[in-house]
């Protein structure tokens, strides 16, 4: 786990990382097809909500899970969680 928020599946340090890299390669965007992880990961005790919590610092991944512990299956997240 990292100590602060971000994506569960980046190409890249950031977003703008990876479509500058995708872009500079000539991929035509019909080929360009990205791959959605459909679950989640979540953090405990984010220390702000600053961009919706995004890249902000967190203390560990939440005690609960639909598998293991921070991990949450997509129809968890669908149905709002428990």
């Amino acid at each position: 786990w990292e100590t602060k928020t971000g994506h569960n599946a980046p190409l890249y340090k950031n977003d703008a990382e990876t479509v500058n890299n995708i872009a500079s390669a000539f991929i035509k965007s019909k080929f360009n097809i990205h791959g959605i992880p459909l679950y989640g990961r979540g953090w405990a005790d984010v220390k702000s909500t600053a961009q919706n919590g995004f890249s902000q610092p967190a203390s560990d991944q939440l005690p609960m899970g639909t598998w293991e512990k921070g991990v949450f299956d997509y129809d968890h997240i669908k149905h709002g969680l428990y």
